[in-house]
């Protein structure tokens, strides 16, 4: 409605030089007066398309099967390990007495940990059963720890990752933009709801402040914009 008059098919119809509407009308209260509205003539669908992007990255796949207190425990456990075994070296250096025993420096020590860790075992050896008790339970717990971080792993390689936008509100949220299908009544219906989501859709995906004009597209640019980058785009469903 524009000076008070209509426009298009509404405006045919007005002025009788046309009795029934070829197209769908979106039903608004300003129009009762001069069209009368029938029941839908097909289901109306839309939808919004696109690719989910991955909820973990690299970085996130490799320290997610443990949670950060569990890693934290872990280094705790492997930095009181390398203590005792600097320790039990240092003394035994000490009274070895001709005593078989291990290097004491810390380099040793650190390289000790790192095989333990990979799985590698050690070529230092001692005649302290201290050690040799310490040694035990390093490599126990290093065996426990990678059989289940590797299965965490593979598990994690093996299941799709969770599909986490499922509402509006969560597509919003998200780093996806979002592009509509350039038709009349999706710019009236987006550029006059009075619904919070809608508009807040509206403001910071369709039309945000950074763009110089609202993401309206023809199908074919909408769907390869979908294809190439994190976009969302919504279009009729036919």
């Amino acid at each position: 409605l524009h000076n008070g008059t209509y426009g298009g098919m509404i405006e045919l119809m007005q002025r009788n030089l046309s009795q029934v509407s070829g197209s769908s009308l979106i039903m608004k209260k300003n129009r009762w007066d001069v069209v009368d509205y029938t029941g839908p003539a097909w289901r109306f669908k839309s939808y919004l398309a696109f690719r989910h992007p991955t909820s973990q990255g690299l970085r996130s796949s490799l320290f997610a099967p443990f949670c950060s207190s569990v890693w934290v425990a872990s280094g705790a456990v492997w930095l009181l390990i390398m203590s005792s075994l600097r320790l039990i070296t240092w003394i035994g250096a000490r009274q070895a007495g001709g005593i078989v025993q291990a290097e004491s420096s810390w380099g040793a020590v650190v390289v000790f940990a790192a095989c333990a860790i990979g799985l590698q075992g050690t070529t230092e050896r001692s005649q302290w059963l201290s050690w040799r008790v310490v040694l035990l339970f390093t490599f126990l717990l290093s065996l426990m720890l990678n059989t289940y971080y590797g299965a965490a792993v593979v598990g994690s390689l093996l299941v799709p990752p969770p599909k986490t936008i499922r509402t509006l509100r969560h597509l919003i949220d998200s780093p996806i933009q979002v592009g509509i299908e350039d038709i009349g009544y999706n710019r009236d219906y987006l550029e006059k709801s009075t619904d919070p989501l809608v508009r807040e859709l509206f403001v910071r995906k369709v039309f945000p402040p950074s763009a110089k004009r609202p993401h309206y597209y023809p199908i074919d640019v909408g769907v390869e914009r979908m294809r190439t980058s994190l976009f969302a785009f919504q279009a009729e469903a036919v």
